[in-house]
């Protein structure tokens, strides 16, 4: 970096320094999104290699927060925006960053779909 100045050079220095540091951050980010959900499949899907034939919502008394109970003893905790079991939920395992990790019920993506009509 002949061609520049001292005030160029540090310039680019502090440059090249915040890149280095915004980089690893984003790497970061994208390792604890990544870890914290996994083993992603369909309701049904988990439920028939489990050998689950129902999964109950419950309502905790003390935190009113919902959780599912299996017919098998398997606990999960319940996205705050599933308000009732249907098929085109998902089931994660969910690594929390405080806490301990678990099965989640959840929906399974966002999309703008209005409406769908499906043919056998």
């Amino acid at each position: 970096m002949y061609w520049l100045n001292e005030r160029d050079k540090s310039l680019f220095f502090v440059l090249w320094t915040a890149l280095f540091y915004f980089t690893t951050i984003i790497k970061q980010l994208i390792f604890i999104i990544m870890s914290m959900f996994s083993k992603t499949v369909s309701i049904g899907v988990f439920a028939q290699t489990n050998g689950i034939n129902k999964i109950d919502l419950v309502i905790n008394p003390h935190t009113d927060k919902m959780f599912g109970v299996a017919d098998n003893g398997t606990t999960f905790r319940v996205s705050d925006k599933v308000g009732a079991l249907s098929a085109d939920l998902s089931v994660s395992y969910f690594t929390p960053t405080d806490g301990e990790p678990s099965w989640m019920i959840h929906p399974t993506g966002e999309s703008n779909v209005q409406s769908t009509l499906k043919f056998a």
